[in-house]
């Protein structure tokens, strides 16, 4: 093996951090864009389930963060 090799990562985790970049930008973007609905328009509808979404994609995110990072360290 060459010292080369040995700086690549493997391709499951270039795909992983991928995957956790896009699952983090809907986190933010629902999460924010659900507190600016709430707060400007008063709308508890839309604004609630922005907020639920960016909830559920942030422990998603971290969830699977927290698991690749185990996989990776192995």
């Amino acid at each position: 093996m060459s010292d080369e090799d040995a700086d690549e990562l493997p391709e499951w985790a270039s795909t992983m951090f991928w995957a956790l970049v896009l699952i983090f930008n809907v986190a933010l973007f629902f999460s924010a864009v659900g507190v600016m609905v709430l707060y400007f328009e008063r709308d508890w509808t839309l604004g609630g389930a922005m907020l639920v979404i960016g909830a559920i994609s942030w422990t998603i995110g971290l969830g699977t963060f927290l698991w690749s990072r185990r996989r990776f360290q192995t």
